[in-house]
């Protein structure tokens, strides 16, 4: 259920109600306390924010396929804030392999060690299906508000799990249940899923 959320948190958290995909939490507040999600990496190009993702072991990351791009991409571990230096880990990205729909593992040129700051995040052994109106806590960089300034510091945003058919109504056929989840929240901090 949590690798679902992270993952939809990272990735998908764009979704809303429009044809346009727009990357960010939107409404989210910044994480508290600081290094609550030490699984959580910014993928980069040239030093710049592309994504958000997180650590699935030691040498593996998991982030959307489409933030693939034309040059090298860096892991940056170990820190909520994207611009300070001291307390982060920079990595290498070797190779990717993208998985439908939207899903890219990357493989790190170097396993990164694991301490209090940089873990890895516990992933599900079955594919259980979250309940319609659960609670959930998406986190990632980027815009706190559409099209606004992308932010330094991980946000976080409580979001409600939605039903298919809300969505199949919302979205039509760019909405497929079997690979998507749709949710709706306003923000603030929820650390888990509560069933």
């Amino acid at each position: 259920i949590i690798i679902s959320l992270l993952l939809l948190g990272s990735l998908l958290p764009h979704l809303s109600f429009t044809a346009s995909v727009k990357v960010g939490i939107v409404n989210g507040d910044k994480l508290w306390p600081s290094h609550s999600r030490p699984y959580m990496v910014s993928v980069q190009k040239k030093g710049k924010h592309v994504c958000s993702g997180f650590l699935i072991s030691d040498q593996f990351a998991m982030t959307a396929a489409h933030c693939k791009t034309k040059g090298k991409l860096t892991v940056v571990a170990g820190t909520d804030n994207l611009i300070r230096r001291k307390e982060h880990v920079r990595i290498r990205v070797m190779s990717y392999y993208k998985h439908k729909p939207d899903l890219m593992v990357l493989e790190l040129n170097e396993r990164v060690k694991l301490n209090k700051k940089i873990k890895t995040i516990p992933i599900p052994t079955g594919q259980e299906k979250i309940k319609v109106g659960t609670m959930c806590s998406v986190a990632g960089w980027g815009e706190l508000t559409h099209y606004g300034p992308i932010r330094l510091n991980l946000q976080e945003a409580n979001v409600m799990i939605m039903s298919d058919e809300v969505c199949q109504r919302q979205w039509g056929k760019k909405y497929n249940a079997s690979q998507m989840m749709c949710v709706y929240g306003e923000g603030s901090s929820c650390p888990v899923c509560k069933q």
